[in-house]
C-alpha cells in the first residue's frame, strides 16, 4: 500500500499554499540544481508539470491524472548521516531497505550523479496503473458502503435494549417472542407488542444488508482530444474481508458505456465527491467512481 502522501489529488497539491512553485524562494546550488534536474526529468516525461513538496523537492505529475508520479529533489534527505547534497527520486514503487518502511527515505533513491538520477526517474516515476486506481480508495469505500449495515444494527441492538436493557440475539426467548409476534398474538400491552414488531423488522433489515454482496464496476474517466474515455472494471463484494480486490479485468468504452452504469454515474455526478450512495455508487471524484452492479 502506498505511504499517504502518494494518494494526495494533484488538484490539492496544486491548491495548496505550499505549492505555488514560482511564489517559494529557492536559492543558491539547491535552486540551480533542482531547477536543472527538473528540466532533465522533464525532457524524459513530455507534458509533465512540477508542483512544490517542500524545500528542496517537487511532486511530478501529469494534469489528467488524480494523483503525481512521485517526487523529485536536490539535498541531502539522508538520515543516518550528513553529507553533500543528492539527486533524489521519491515513489511509490521504490522499496529502499536501507531505512524502515515507516520512514520517508523508505521509497526514495538518492545519487550524487544527475544521470544516474535522471535514469532513477524514468525507472520508477510512472502513473497509478488502474488496478491501482481502483485500490486507491478502497478502505474509503468499504467504509462508506457499509454505513447503512452499521446504522441498522445500531438500531436494531439500540431496539433491544429499550425492551430488555441488554443485548440477547441468539437467546431461546427471542425465537419464541419472534414466533408469538410472527402468528399474530394480540398483546396485553399493545404498545409492548409493536415494540417488539419494530424491532425485530430491525433486526430482519440489519440481516438483509449483511447478507447482501456488494458488487461494484470501478470507472475511471479521463478526456482526451475531446473523446471521453471510460475503463470499466469490476470488484466483487466490497464487504468481504479482504476487501474484494478489483480484476485486472477493463473494458474501455467510448460511446457505448453500458446504460446500467452511465445511469448511475449521471447519479454519482449530482453529489459532492467521497459520497456513497445505496444502491448507486460511491463518486471520489469526476474521474473515478465506484457503481453498484
Amino acid at each position: 500500500m502506498p505511504r499517504k502522501e502518494f494518494k494526495t489529488y494533484v488538484k490539492t497539491l496544486i491548491e495548496s499554499e505550499t505549492g505555488q512553485i514560482d511564489q517559494v524562494s529557492m536559492e543558491g546550488a539547491t535552486y540551480s540544481n533542482l531547477r536543472l534536474f527538473m528540466t532533465k526529468v522533464r525532457e524524459c516525461f513530455r507534458g509533465a508539470e512540477f508542483v512544490r513538496r517542500d524545500g528542496n523537492s517537487v511532486w511530478v505529475y501529469y494534469p489528467d491524472e488524480p494523483y503525481p508520479m512521485g517526487f523529485i529533489g536536490y539535498g541531502d534527505f539522508r538520515t543516518e548521516v550528513q553529507g553533500d547534497p543528492q539527486y533524489a527520486v521519491g515513489s511509490r514503487t521504490i522499496n529502499n531497505d536501507k531505512y524502515g518502511s515507516y520512514q520517508t527515505q523508505y521509497n526514495m533513491k538518492m545519487t550524487a550523479n544527475i544521470v544516474t538520477g535522471v535514469r532513477n526517474a524514468k525507472r520508477y516515476l510512472r502513473n497509478y496503473s488502474l488496478i491501482e486506481l481502483a485500490t486507491s480508495k478502497q478502505n474509503e469505500v468499504i467504509s462508506a458502503s457499509g454505513e447503512s449495515q452499521r446504522n441498522a444494527g445500531t438500531e436494531y441492538r439500540h431496539s433491544m435494549k429499550r425492551l430488555f436493557d441488554h443485548e440477547s440475539t441468539a437467546s431461546q426467548m427471542m425465537i419464541e417472542l419472534r414466533n408469538i409476534v410472527d402468528t399474530g398474538h394480540e398483546f396485553i400491552d399493545a404498545s409492548f407488542g409493536q415494540d417488539l414488531a419494530t424491532m425485530f423488522q430491525f433486526k430482519d433489515s440489519y440481516k438483509e444488508l449483511c447478507d447482501k454482496p456488494i458488487n461494484m464496476y470501478f470507472v475511471r474517466v479521463s478526456q482526451k482530444f475531446g473523446t471521453q474515455t471510460f475503463h470499466v472494471g469490476t470488484v466483487d463484494n466490497v464487504q468481504m474481508f479482504d476487501g474484494g480486490a478489483p480484476h485486472d479485468d477493463f473494458v474501455r468504452y467510448t460511446d457505448n458505456l453500458p446504460e446500467e452504469i452511465m445511469g448511475k454515474l449521471a447519479v454519482l455526478n449530482m453529489v459532492d465527491n467521497e459520497t456513497y450512495v445505496d444502491d448507486v455508487g460511491y463518486r471520489v471524484d469526476e474521474s473515478m467512481f465506484y457503481v453498484v452492479r
